[in-house]
């Protein structure tokens, strides 16, 4: 059965704002320090739509499917907002990336945090404060790029027998993709039902999986990724708050029932207890279970 206790890593002063706010930050993927998160799917989809295309012998709607791939390019149609978990506690690794040496800032002391959540109270709070996101997952992170083109392959399959299926009903009427008119003629494209809606749940399915590969070199983090997505075009997508590099993020409000736990980071002090207990918080420091890092009393930072 799979661990319901993931783990988030945090410095000192994020910790502080966790607490104040009672939220947890989600991110863009494609704003991450991996120059091939969340693309590389899109990269493997487009090479496999120009084999396939330049092979032939398609069924008609894989061939719409890449054609499209082919002249529209392959790219998101969301924005993918994610926070990053890993099922190693305590680990000296980790404290030393993602306590002590930020992108802005850098600590002078591994006195970061190591916060034990809960899975399943995660989940709760996404589906509970996030209802404007309609994708909504937090699972492992696949690491290597080889398995890709097989999760491809399924989506292909289950897109062209979806077109067959619906291709039954009688009535393939559709509104959510209007006539496109064809250039030089007075003829117009009208999209039948039956490839509408088995194309839009593809994108989907290959959107959402996305944020979920990374590259082998981060296989020692072994991360778990809750995941909020968004249409793009959609009203609350546009209102996202945004970084100066224009990067979308979203505060997911949480409760301490999302927190079994926190581990002090190896120099941790009293004095930090103190500010941190003396914070006006939504999440009360001294109500959560603390326990010292294994590394307390073991590692400097010199």
């Amino acid at each position: 059965m799979e661990s319901q206790k993931i783990y988030y890593y945090t410095d000192f002063n994020t910790f502080k704002l966790i607490l104040q706010n009672g939220t947890l930050r989600f991110k863009e993927s494609t704003s991450s320090n991996d120059n091939f998160d969340t693309v590389q799917l899109y990269e493997n989809l487009f090479e496999m739509a120009i084999k396939r295309l330049d092979e032939g012998d398609l069924k008609a709607e894989q061939q719409f499917f890449f054609d499209m791939q082919k002249h529209n390019g392959s790219k998101s149609t969301r924005i993918s907002l994610v926070s990053c978990f890993t099922s190693k506690a305590d680990s000296r690794m980790l404290w030393d990336a993602y306590t002590m040496h930020r992108k802005d800032r850098s600590a002078e002391r591994y006195n970061g945090l190591c916060i034990e959540f809960d899975k399943n109270e995660l989940l709760n709070a996404m589906l509970t404060n996030a209802q404007q996101f309609d994708v909504k997952r937090c699972q492992e992170i696949v690491y290597g790029f080889e398995s890709i083109n097989d999760v491809l392959e399924k989506y292909m399959d289950t897109y062209s027998y979806e077109v067959h299926e619906i291709s039954q009903e009688e009535d393939q009427t559709q509104n959510l993709i209007p006539p496109i008119p064809i250039p030089l003629t007075n003829k117009v494209m009208d999209f039948k039902k039956c490839i509408v809606i088995p194309t839009l749940r593809l994108v989907d399915r290959i959107d959402a999986a996305a944020p979920f590969f990374k590259h082998s070199f981060w296989r020692e983090e072994y991360e778990t990724r809750a995941l909020l997505s968004i249409k793009k075009g959609t009203p609350f997508a546009k209102s996202l708050d945004r970084y100066s590099d224009g990067s979308a993020y979203f505060d997911l409000q949480i409760t301490k029932n999302c927190i079994n736990k926190v581990i002090l980071g190896p120099e941790f002090s009293q004095e930090d207890a103190e500010i941190l207990n003396l914070l006006d918080a939504k999440i009360v420091f001294n109500d959560l279970m603390i326990v010292p890092s294994e590394g307390t009393g073991v590692i400097t930072n010199r």
